[in-house]
């Protein structure tokens, strides 16, 4: 997160949608998904010249069968869940546009969702050339710990 943070805080705008990604990482965590990576995408990494208004979010998370029936009776962390599987939520909440994939899942479901996201991420609509997204850990909070500090201190030029 720190080398996001130093490659694209560079408006205000970025700033506070990295503040938003952030704060976003930190509720996955509480929720302990075992959440362990993120594609970020979008025009937020693509090009920092261009003002976006979100960033594309996928968390890469493992939750077994009984894991999730756990998680389904307590019902706050189901619907704080809930909250942070939906893209419109997550897009007012912390200007993420966030999508969920359970490594778990029975393994012809786990290849639709992964070729679906790579698909989506990896080729512009339009031109269908190719673009990039970047993958950062998400277990520990120590990263966004510092992100946090690096975005407080940015210069915007």
């Amino acid at each position: 997160m720190e080398e996001v943070v130093t490659r694209f805080a560079s408006s205000k705008q970025r700033q506070d949608i990295l503040r938003g990604l952030v704060r976003y990482r930190k509720q996955l965590r509480h929720l302990r998904l075992g959440a362990e990576f993120q594609w970020l995408a979008g025009s937020f990494v693509e090009d920092p010249g261009r003002e976006p208004r979100d960033i594309d979010v996928v968390t890469f998370y493992r939750l077994t069968p009984s894991q999730l029936n756990d998680l389904r009776s307590d019902p706050q962390r189901w619907q704080d869940l809930q909250g942070l599987a939906d893209a419109q939520s997550t897009k007012a909440a912390f200007l993420c546009d966030a999508y969920l994939v359970n490594m778990s899942s029975p393994g012809a479901a786990l290849v639709s969702q992964v070729h679906y996201w790579y698909g989506l991420f990896s080729h512009q609509r339009g031109s269908l050339a190719w673009k990039g997204m970047l993958e950062v850990q998400i277990e520990s909070a120590d990263d966004d710990i510092q992100a946090e500090d690096l975005i407080s201190q940015a210069v915007i030029s």
